[in-house]
């Protein structure tokens, strides 16, 4: 298996907030983060690699006790209601260490 990933700040920003992660989780299956920057907003790259980081970890983490595609969309709506709002303080300039 081959993962290939990148981003590109465009034209109009002067710094990229977009973040990905891209990695194999076995032989069949891969993972693949893809978090948009917010369009100039303030700590928007923290944001994205936050989410990229967390979702990633969290991600590998439930794959290792979960082997069915159930469980794994379980994990994905959990993540997703875990991490939202972590990520809307973040927009309003309180920050997280989510180590």
């Amino acid at each position: 298996m081959k993962i290939v990933a990148r981003t590109d700040v465009g034209l109009l920003r002067d710094n990229n907030q977009d973040a990905y992660a891209a990695f194999e989780l076995t032989e069949s299956a891969a993972l693949t983060v893809v978090c948009d920057g917010m369009g100039g907003a303030n700590a928007g790259d923290i944001a994205s690699q936050t989410a990229v980081k967390t979702i990633s970890e969290y991600i590998v983490n439930s794959y290792r006790r979960n082997t069915d595609s159930q469980g794994h969309w379980a994990n994905l709506l959990q993540i997703y209601n875990t991490y939202f709002g972590y990520i809307e303080d973040m927009k309003k300039g309180h920050y997280f260490d989510l180590d």
